[in-house]
């Protein structure tokens, strides 16, 4: 239970039918083959760029460069928290549930909640408009091979050296200890003056299962190479949003497609996660670190039946690969595991082949279905031949048999 809302309420309102609910909210929505235009709400235009997506259910204005699911939409139209957004929706489409009045401590839970999503929302406004004005920023997505379609989906973003996004929220009234709490910024204790956590770094926003920014990833794009060794990547800190046991990246671009099909693919990184978006597999996720927790997997267990893993290839990920598919088997779901050829001892990027997904399928960028059909088997004969790989001995043999 979120607060005083069942989770399956807000599973429920993003699962229903956007285009309905965004038509009964008076935008004039007109198909244009799989999706549906319309001039945007929030901004003037006269040519539309506010395009919804049925498939993945969400809706995204290139003009704004936002992405909404129904409830972040209600809340920026109608100036709503998120839980009055979800009322809302949930009268509107007729759900019904138990309410009760919730105590002062919940209020107050409630309302610093509220405050934190706002403050995220605000820093990831910053993030885009300082990637609008970075066109180093847009060459690193260009030479991942990112097209813009996926940087949009994503909502990917740039934080610049120095303190601008600190500025930024100050100016706009935002409290210091908010912006420290929600990750944001660090202080430093001889000044007592904030300074931004996330610096030269591509930006990646993490969005929570019930569609708001809960955190951000950052990538280091910088030239100092000891912090590109050490820290290429980090996660804004910990709160009472921010739990990483309990994220999967790309689960708010998946959800529709999930519930639709039954079956996650589970990467191990957000780049992989988003290769595989951009060439049409819309229902990949990665957790958020390599280890998947018991959390993710008890959520992938109510929202899905199978599960393909496809993890790097080197030795690690093939390790991650084995723990992830015995803890979802065990969990009651189908497993699958999808790998290719990789020489781990090669000295050059074509002997050693590609490493992770984001590798393979940008070089095959038409290749699922067939990576699907012959690159893949399910979970327990991929462990038998793992586990029997290098066997030479009768007792060798026959202890892999008995882990088997």
């Amino acid at each position: 239970m979120t607060n005083m809302i069942p989770n399956e309420v807000i599973d429920q309102i993003r699962e229903g039918d956007l285009v309905s609910i965004l038509k009964d909210e008076g935008l004039e929505l007109k198909r244009e083959g799989a999706n549906y235009k319309c001039c945007c709400p929030f901004h003037n235009e006269k040519t539309p760029s506010f395009v919804v997506s049925p498939s993945r259910n969400i809706a995204h204005c290139f003009g704004c460069n936002k992405t909404w699911d129904a409830i972040g939409f209600v809340r920026e139209k109608n100036g709503m928290t998120f839980y009055e957004a979800v009322e809302y929706l949930a009268a509107k489409l007729h759900i019904q549930y138990e309410k009760r009045e919730p105590s002062p401590e919940e209020r107050e839970a409630q309302y610093h909640r509220d405050q934190l999503m706002a403050v995220n929302a605000a820093a990831q406004e910053y993030f885009q408009e300082s990637f609008r004005r970075a066109p180093a920023a847009a060459e690193y997505c260009k030479a991942r091979g990112w097209d813009d379609k996926t940087v949009q989906l994503f909502g990917v973003g740039y934080a610049p050296r120095g303190s601008g996004l600190c500025r930024h929220l100050l100016d706009r009234g935002w409290k210091k200890d908010l912006i420290q709490e929600a990750g944001l910024a660090g202080m430093n204790q001889e000044t007592g003056e904030l300074y931004d956590a996330l610096r030269e770094r591509i930006i990646f926003p993490i969005w929570s299962k019930t569609g708001y920014i809960a955190g951000f990833t950052g990538r280091y794009v910088g030239d100092n190479e000891e912090v590109a060794k050490k820290m290429k990547y980090v996660n804004t800190k910990e709160n009472a949003l921010f739990q990483k046991r309990d994220m999967l990246f790309g689960w708010f671009q998946a959800a529709r497609q999930v519930s639709t099909g039954e079956t996650v693919v589970l990467c191990e990184g957000n780049p992989d996660v988003m290769r595989l978006h951009q060439i049409g597999v819309g229902y990949a996720v990665a957790p958020m670190g390599t280890a998947l927790t018991q959390e993710n997997v008890a959520f992938l267990k109510g929202k899905a039946r199978s599960v393909i893993i496809l993890g790097d290839m080197d030795s690690s990920g093939v390790k991650a690969t084995r723990e992830h598919g015995e803890a979802l088997l065990q969990a009651g779901l189908r497993v699958r595991v999808m790998t290719w050829d990789y020489n781990e001892r090669g000295t050059t990027p074509d002997e050693r082949g590609p490493k992770d997904p984001d590798e393979y399928f940008l070089k095959h960028p038409k290749g699922w279905a067939e990576a699907l059909s012959r690159n893949t088997e399910d979970y327990l004969p991929w462990m038998a031949k793992y586990i029997m790989a290098g066997k030479a001995t009768q007792t060798e043999v026959a202890a892999a048999i008995t882990e088997v």
